[in-house]
């Protein structure tokens, strides 16, 4: 069998009148200690109430749940995994966990070392799912950071059960490149398995697509076009919930008072090169400037003084940037950038590449005053103008306006809606019966 043709764990064997269960996945010393150390933490919220049955391919339903047809639940058991818990990740999740009306039970683990995540989180996770059997749920929800057909191998009951995954990055290999890792297969395994796929931008979107077009291509022993037109016929743009009020909310309680000199930076995969080469230009012209950045320091050098946050501390983040003029971005392949919505909706004035999703991001008449080339001198250039521009009455408010769609209470409630009615469908396929509004 091809792997595109990879479906979820094989029902048990039959024997006699019953079923020989499958073996339990048993976990070995060395994946105790990658629990410990990766601190792999458990976030309950609410109850988990549910009747199962042993059923080929997991659990569904008790025989008397399936006699009526599903109301659009109020609330659903919703059970997320997020190997890569950190920066537009974390913040996403922090929201859904926070406005959602479904209840939300999470696992995650640190975000660091994506390629060891795709390898080994399928494991991890596995071990806390066995060891928590009172983990009964509705729906599951995770990212792409995940190899999701081994996860169900390892745990064959949690795989009759709708899945979204949550496109907030891709590893899918740059067409052209080869296929070279077993980790450049991972994220197309897991769009094979997933109920749908939801990305956080258009730009993401066709990259995908394009790159997932391209491993058909460089890897048909693997996929063919048959799996890429089933995988691309459950892509969904969903934009993901920012707390677009959270910088200015802070500036207002604390009475902070922007410095129009102090420019953050999230050096999480910055271009840190261009970003070193751009605030040199800028010295070198005579500017004064102080800088607040978060994430590891890369090619930054250590003449050039600046605040420092620790990589994990996103409240850190959030509570700093009340107090900055600028939010400077080097990330030049971006697939979503929370944070450049937040200074954005705040007031802060934002220096971006006009690459990847950027674009997207910025409302179209801020593009000029916003994004710019990423060159050293192009990137001062955009700074400086942003010093010489006046006050402009209505700007904020303009800014604010635009970015409005990325609201986290109304995206939580749209996203909401959308798991309601993926699980209506998925149990009106399973069973038969047509859900609420179903003819």
């Amino acid at each position: 069998m091809g792997r595109a043709e990879l479906r979820r764990a094989e029902p048990p064997e039959p024997m006699g009148n019953g079923y020989r269960e499958h073996s339990h996945y048993r976990p070995t010393q060395a994946s105790e200690h990658c629990l410990r150390e990766a601190g792999a933490a458990v976030i309950q919220s609410g109850s988990h109430l549910f009747d199962p049955i042993k059923r080929a391919g997991g659990l569904v339903p008790a025989p008397s749940a399936r006699r009526s047809p599903p109301q659009m639940p109020e609330s659903l058991e919703i059970l997320a995994i997020e190997p890569f818990y950190a920066g537009n990740r974390r913040l996403m999740l922090e929201s859904l966990h926070r406005r959602s009306r479904h209840r939300w039970t999470m696992l995650k683990l640190p975000g660091r070392r994506i390629e060891r995540r795709l390898e080994a989180a399928a494991q991890w996770f596995a071990e806390v799912i066995l060891r928590k059997p009172q983990f009964n749920f509705d729906l599951l929800f995770t990212s792409e950071a995940i190899n999701l057909p081994e996860l169900y191998q390892l745990c064959p009951e949690i795989g009759g059960k709708p899945t979204v995954v949550y496109f907030h990055d891709n590893q899918l290999p740059v067409p052209g490149r080869g296929v070279e890792r077993p980790v450049d297969h991972v994220n197309m395994l897991t769009a094979v398995e997933a109920s749908e796929i939801w990305f956080n931008s258009l730009h993401h979107l066709r990259t995908f697509t394009g790159r997932a077009a391209a491993l058909t291509v460089a890897a048909p022993h693997y996929f063919n076009r048959q799996a890429l037109d089933s995988v691309t016929s459950r892509c969904v743009l969903v934009q993901p919930p920012v707390e677009v009020n959270a910088v200015h909310e802070i500036e207002t309680a604390a009475g902070f008072q922007r410095d129009p000199r102090t420019i953050f930076v999230d050096l999480r995969n910055a271009d840190t090169r261009l970003l070193s080469a751009g605030l040199e230009v800028l010295r070198r012209r005579g500017e004064t400037f102080s800088l607040v950045t978060i994430g590891p320091r890369g090619d930054l050098p250590d003449s050039l003084p600046r605040t420092s946050l620790p990589e994990f501390d996103e409240d850190g983040a959030t509570f700093s940037m009340a107090s900055c003029g600028v939010y400077l971005s080097t990330h030049l392949d971006a697939s979503f950038d929370a944070r450049a919505v937040m200074a954005l909706a705040s007031g802060m004035r934002a220096v971006l590449p006009d690459t990847a999703a950027y674009p997207e991001i910025v409302p179209p008449h801020f593009h000029d005053s916003t994004l710019y080339k990423p060159h050293p001198d192009f990137l001062a250039s955009a700074i400086q103008d942003l010093w010489a521009l006046p006050e402009l009455s209505g700007w904020d408010d303009e800014l604010h306006a635009g970015v409005s769609h990325y609201e986290a209470e109304s995206v939580v409630n749209t996203m909401d809606w959308k798991l309601s009615t993926l699980h209506q469908k998925f149990h009106a396929a399973q069973t038969g019966v047509p859900g609420v509004g179903e003819t």
